[in-house]
């Protein structure tokens, strides 16, 4: 098998090593005839492809020449004729079509892992004008498919939570187009998530002076604007200084939603590690806290297995009903994976509680010796063993006593678990994430978290530990 290597660099190797070294043109033509495939080629457009500015004898002896260097290099894999070329198919293992191959079969990560440069580097001269156009062409179409590959690589890892992934592949993504806007504009932002705040503010300083520098243009509006929502960043995350075990977390208006979706996401990564979390979307009606969850459980539950969705909208009407948010999100138990490991007393608290618990275990009536926020604590506890949980709560109102008995922290952990403010102390499950939507004017008799934002501005938060 040879390997024939063409991004960012061009040489030939065989079970002997490299073969024909400093022959940049005979590999050239290599790369040209491996990648149009098996078929075959006619020998007067390779002749005009690489020698076209000679005299037409001189190209076809030029080219001949080549062809026999080659020929003999690849064993016979090279069958050449009076008035054709051919390449035996899978003789030559072209990195450019592995790349491509990695693409077409979904394997991102390992397609720009495979790229160390453009296509041909520094071969772009060494033939006439079809073959600089050719070479141009084929640049700027791989060019496009890595920036495709790099920009999906950054968008998973953001809503992942992964940031050191999302900044490696954003400069992966700028070392292929230096002067892209997108590329730059997306490792900012990447870092400002990441809270490496000046990191971000100087590599948005750096683009705008390489611009410059090279006589690129202005940057955009939309660029410049990034700089003084960093400063505002900069500035907010100032002013909502955490207590110890509290983090408050401020985001931009929800209209773009990154930053308050990849901190749900970053909260969701730790409660599928093994730690639980309890976080707070707050801000003025309509401004998209419910859309805001609903698209991440729609990312948290892409796959299946991945997670469990218990679910309730709390309104002030709750209030006059003893349980009644507890009874919606609890519903959503009855057939969770786990729960007929909790002991039997959980289950029969869970039956007075939920009809289709009690149906599902019916033998469980007469043993209800568990509190009902202990017995949820438990049935939480017993699911999340076998599957991540997530509670989503909409619209919980005042100081979020609909919410109070999910308070929770990871098993066996002796302090520290995350719950709504005026939560009790529990010790519920590991694997847990509860996105709360709260309005920002609470009902009369609540009170809105600490460190509360403009209205205008809706607030991904962590509440006090309990």
């Amino acid at each position: 098998m040879f390997v024939l290597r063409t991004l960012g660099g061009l040489s030939l190797t065989g079970p002997a090593g490299e073969l024909l070294p400093g022959r940049h043109k005979d590999l050239a033509l290599l790369a040209y005839i491996a990648r149009h495939g098996s078929g075959s080629l006619a020998r007067a457009e390779l002749a005009a492809l690489l020698w076209g500015e000679r005299p037409e004898a001189t190209a076809r002896h030029s080219l001949r020449q080549s062809l026999l260097r080659l020929k003999r290099a690849l064993a016979g894999s090279l069958d050449v004729r009076a008035d054709s070329v051919s390449l035996a198919d899978g003789a030559v293992e072209l990195d450019v079509a592995a790349f491509e191959a990695d693409l077409a079969a979904g394997r991102e990560r390992e397609a720009v892992a495979r790229w160390q440069g453009d296509f041909l580097f520094r071969a772009d001269d060494i033939g006439g004008e079809n073959y600089r156009d050719w070479v141009a062409g084929e640049r700027e179409r791989l060019r496009r498919r890595l920036v495709s590959a790099c920009e999906r690589l950054v968008v998973q890892a953001q809503r992942a939570g992964d940031w050191p992934d999302a900044v490696r592949f954003a400069e992966r993504w700028i070392e292929a187009t230096p002067l892209d806007e997108r590329a730059h504009h997306c490792l900012v932002e990447t870092l400002a998530l990441a809270g490496r705040h000046d990191e971000a503010g100087a590599r948005h300083a750096g683009f705008i002076a390489k611009l410059k520098r090279e006589g690129a243009g202005e940057p955009s509006p939309a660029f410049l604007q990034l700089e003084r929502e960093l400063r505002e960043r900069i500035r907010a995350d100032s002013r909502a200084r955490p207590s110890p075990g509290s983090t408050a977390l401020f985001t931009p208006d929800l209209v773009g939603r990154t930053g308050a979706f990849n901190q749900l996401t970053t909260a969701w990564r730790a409660a599928q590690s093994g730690e639980a979390r309890i976080v707070v979307v707050e801000g003025d009606e309509g401004i998209g806290k419910t859309r805001l969850c609903e698209e991440f459980l729609r990312a948290a539950t892409e796959h299946a297995g991945q997670a469990w969705v218990l679910r309730a909208r709390a309104t002030e009407a709750d209030h006059a009903v003893s349980w009644s948010t507890a009874r919606e999100l609890l519903g959503g138990l009855t057939d969770a994976p786990g729960l007929a490991t909790a002991p039997p007393g959980v289950l029969a608290a869970l039956g007075h509680l939920v009809p289709a618990i009690r149906e599902r275990f019916p033998g469980r009536a007469h043993v209800a010796s568990w509190r009902v926020d202990e017995a949820i604590e438990q049935a939480l506890a017993a699911v999340a063993g076998e599957v991540p949980v997530v509670v989503f709560i909409d619209d919980a109102p005042g100081n979020a006593t609909a919410a109070a008995p999910l308070a929770v922290r990871p098993r066996g952990h002796p302090g520290g678990g995350a719950g709504l403010p005026g939560a009790r102390r529990a010790s519920a499950c590991r694997r847990a994430i509860a996105p709360t939507s709260w309005p920002s004017t609470p009902p009369h008799g609540g009170r809105r978290p600490r460190s509360s934002p403009t209205p205008s501005s809706p607030t991904v938060k962590r509440p006090r530990c309990v």
